[in-house]
C-alpha cells in the first residue's frame, strides 16, 4: 500500500545520513521529523483514498484541504487543447503547483504530463502524470530526456517547472525561482512545441524558508507537509498566450539568453505588463461532437465510403458550429507547416457565403478536412470581383471574367495531421467531383495554393520556376498584389539546370534539387499539375500572403475541358469508395 515514510526517503537520499549516531537518537530524530512533516495525516488520507488515482485523487486532496485556484475564462482559453505543449511554470509551492496545472490543463485535454523529482514521485496515485527527472542524479538525466522526448513525440502535453526547485527567499528578490534550467527552451526547439508560460501566485510556510536557508536539499523532504499545510488557501493562476517555438531556434540565440528571456517573460505576463517573446493566438477548443454530428447530418450528404467517412456539403447558415470547428481545425493544421493566421481560428468573411465539401469519420467522430468554394456566377452576381477570396491576393484583369462566370474557387482546403497517410484528399475530390457532376455548366476550377514559408528562398525559386515553365499563363489574367520575384542569379542557373525540354526529365530534376535541400513539392502541386493533359493547368502567378505567415499563393487555373481520362472517370464518377481503385497506393503516393 503506498505510505509515505520519512526515513525510506532519506535514506534513499543520503544513506549515512546519522550513520554513527545510537539508534535511539535515530529513532528520535526520525519521530520528530514524522510529526513535523505531518507524515501520518498524509498516510492517514493515503489510506482513505489508496483506490483512487489520477485527477480523482487530485480531486480528493483539494476537497480534503479546500484548495482551489482562481484562473479567469479568458486564460483558460488559451491552452492548446491538442497537439504537443510545452507548460513552463515557476515553481513557488512545490508539490502543489504540479497538481493545480494538472488539474487545470487536464480540463482542457487529458495528454498531460509533468516533470517530477522522485521524492514527489512517493505518491503513487498520481504515478500516471509523471515524467521522472531526479536532478540530484546526473546518471539518470539521460534517461529522463528520453521519456520526455517520447512524450512530446506523442504529442502530449508537458509541464515544466525550470527552476527545478522550488522558490526560494532572498532578500533583495523576495521569494522568487532560482536561476531555470535550459530543458524547456531545449525541448520546444528540437520538438518545435508551443510554450505556455503560466504564473502560480503563491507562497509556503515561514518554516519551509528558514530550512531552505539551512539546507536547500534537507528542506525538499518538507514539501509533503507543504502540501497539506495550505488548507482554505485560493491561487491565483496568470496564463500567457502560446509563444511559437519559432522563437527559441538555438541556431541564432544562445540557449542561455533564451532560457533567461523565457523567465522574464513569465514574470513580466504575471503583472500584466509585455511579455520578451512575440506570442500566437490560441487556437479555440473543439466544438462538442455531438453538436457537429447533428449539424453535418442536417446538411446535405453527397457520398459515402466503405471506411466509415462521409463527405458533406456543408453552409453557414446550417452549419455554424461546422464551420467554426473547420476554423480551428485549420489553423492548427496550417500552423504544423509554418503557415497560419497566428489567430484563434482561421476564419474570415469569406466562409459566411462559401459552401463547405466536409470529410467526415464517423467512427472517429471528427471532421477530417474540407475544401471551401463557391460558383463564380454566384459571387459575381451578387458581390462582383471583390466578392472573391482570390481577390485579396490577385488583381483581376478584364481577360478572365468570362472564365469567372464558369467557374468555380477552391481555397482553404486541409486534412488533419493524423489522416495525412491515408485517402482523405482523394476523397475531398472525389466530393468535389461529384458536385461537378451536378453543375455540368461549370468548366473551370481555380484558386490558391500555398507554398509554406518553411520552405527556404532557393527552394520556393526552384518550384516557381518550375511550374511557371511548364504551366505557364496564357494571358494577363491577373496580377499579384504583392508579387514573389525570383533573383536574376538564380533565373540564370535555373536556366541551366532546366535545359532538357521535357517534362518528366525536369521533374525528376526539381524532386533532386529539393531533397538536397530538405524539401519536397507540395501535395497540392502535385495534385493540379496532375489533373490535366498539357494545356489544361497554367500557374497564372505567385503571390507573398502577409496575413498568412508570409507563404507564396501561386494561383491555379484548371480547365475542365483538359481533364485527363482516368481523373475523369474517377472524381466524376458516381462511386466513391476506396474499393474502387485499382492501385491504392498510387493513388496515396500521387496526392502526398
Amino acid at each position: 500500500m503506498n505510505q509515505i515514510s520519512i526515513r525510506e526517503i532519506i535514506n534513499s537520499k543520503y544513506p549515512n545520513f546519522l550513520s554513527t549516531y545510537p539508534e535511539f537518537l535515530v529513532n528520535a530524530v526520525y519521530f520528530f521529523f514524522e510529526k513535523l512533516f505531518m507524515v501520518s495525516r498524509i498516510n492517514n488520507f493515503l489510506l482513505k483514498h489508496y483506490n483512487q488515482t489520477g485527477i480523482e485523487f487530485i480531486e480528493e486532496l483539494f476537497d480534503e484541504l479546500e484548495i482551489s485556484y482562481k484562473v479567469s475564462s479568458k486564460d483558460r482559453e488559451k491552452i492548446p487543447s491538442e497537439g504537443k505543449l510545452i507548460i513552463v511554470a515557476n515553481h513557488p509551492l512545490g508539490g502543489l503547483d504540479g497538481l493545480i496545472l494538472l488539474k487545470l490543463i487536464n480540463e482542457v485535454r487529458s495528454d498531460v504530463k509533468v516533470i517530477a523529482n522522485d521524492v514527489l514521485q512517493n505518491i503513487k496515485n498520481l504515478n500516471e502524470f509523471f515524467l521522472p527527472f531526479d536532478l540530484l542524479s546526473k546518471r539518470e538525466i539521460r534517461k529522463n530526456y528520453i521519456l520526455i522526448a517520447e512524450a512530446l513525440k506523442k504529442d502530449c502535453a508537458i509541464i515544466i517547472f525550470p527552476a527545478g526547485e522550488v522558490s526560494r527567499f532572498s532578500i533583495i528578490k523576495g521569494i522568487k525561482d532560482k536561476k531555470w534550467n535550459k530543458g524547456a527552451v531545449y525541448f520546444a526547439d528540437k520538438f518545435q512545441a508551443p510554450v505556455l508560460p503560466v504564473h502560480i501566485k503563491g507562497r509556503n510556510s515561514v518554516l519551509f524558508y528558514l530550512t531552505s536557508l539551512v539546507s536547500k536539499k534537507f528542506s525538499m523532504f518538507l514539501l509533503p507537509y507543504e502540501l497539506f499545510n495550505k488548507k482554505n488557501k485560493t491561487f491565483d493562476i496568470k496564463i500567457g498566450h502560446p509563444i511559437s517555438p519559432k522563437a527559441f531556434n538555438t541556431k541564432y540565440q544562445k540557449i542561455e539568453f533564451l532560457t533567461k528571456s523565457l523567465k522574464k517573460h513569465l514574470y513580466l505576463i504575471s503583472k500584466n505588463k509585455k511579455g520578451i517573446f512575440e506570442t500566437e493566438k490560441n487556437i479555440i477548443h473543439p466544438v462538442s461532437t455531438k453538436n457537429l454530428r447533428k449539424q453535418l447530418f442536417s446538411n446535405t450528404l453527397i457520398g459515402e465510403t466503405t471506411d466509415g467517412k462521409k463527405i458533406f456539403i456543408v453552409e453557414y447558415e446550417s452549419g455554424k458550429d461546422v464551420i467554426r470547428e473547420i476554423s480551428r481545425l485549420r489553423e492548427i493544421t496550417f500552423r504544423k507547416v509554418g503557415e497560419g493566421t497566428g489567430a484563434k481560428k482561421d476564419t474570415d468573411e469569406f466562409d459566411r457565403y462559401y459552401k463547405h465539401i466536409v470529410l467526415w469519420d464517423d467512427i472517429q467522430l471528427e471532421i477530417v478536412g474540407s475544401y471551401r468554394f463557391a460558383e463564380g456566377s454566384m459571387i459575381l452576381n451578387n458581390f462582383g470581383t471583390k466578392g472573391f477570396y482570390t481577390s485579396t491576393l490577385f488583381e483581376f484583369n478584364n481577360e478572365i471574367i468570362p472564365i469567372l462566370y464558369n467557374s468555380i474557387e477552391l481555397g482553404r482546403s486541409f486534412v488533419q495531421s493524423k489522416y495525412w497517410n491515408s485517402l482523405a484528399l482523394d476523397y475531398l475530390w472525389q466530393g468535389i467531383g461529384k458536385y461537378l457532376s451536378h453543375n455540368k455548366d461549370i468548366r473551370y476550377l481555380f484558386g490558391p495554393v500555398s507554398l509554406s514559408n518553411n520552405y527556404s528562398s532557393e527552394a520556393k525559386e526552384l518550384i516557381i520556376h518550375f511550374y511557371s515553365k511548364w504551366f505557364p499563363s496564357k494571358k494577363n489574367y491577373v496580377n499579384s498584389r504583392n508579387p514573389f520575384t525570383t533573383s536574376e542569379s538564380s533565373l540564370i542557373n535555373f536556366n541551366k539546370i532546366f535545359n532538357n525540354g521535357d517534362y518528366n526529365k525536369e521533374l525528376l530534376i526539381l524532386k533532386s534539387q529539393l531533397n538536397n535541400l530538405g524539401h519536397s513539392i507540395p501535395t497540392l502541386f502535385k495534385q493540379y499539375a496532375d489533373l490535366c493533359i498539357p494545356g489544361g493547368v497554367q500557374f497564372l502567378a505567385y503571390n507573398i500572403d502577409t496575413n498568412f505567415s508570409n507563404c507564396v499563393d501561386a494561383l491555379v487555373l484548371l480547365d475542365l475541358n483538359f481533364l485527363k481520362e482516368n481523373k475523369r472517370r474517377r472524381y466524376l464518377g458516381d462511386t466513391i469508395s476506396p474499393n474502387n481503385l485499382s492501385d491504392k497506393k498510387q493513388i496515396v503516393e500521387s496526392i502526398l
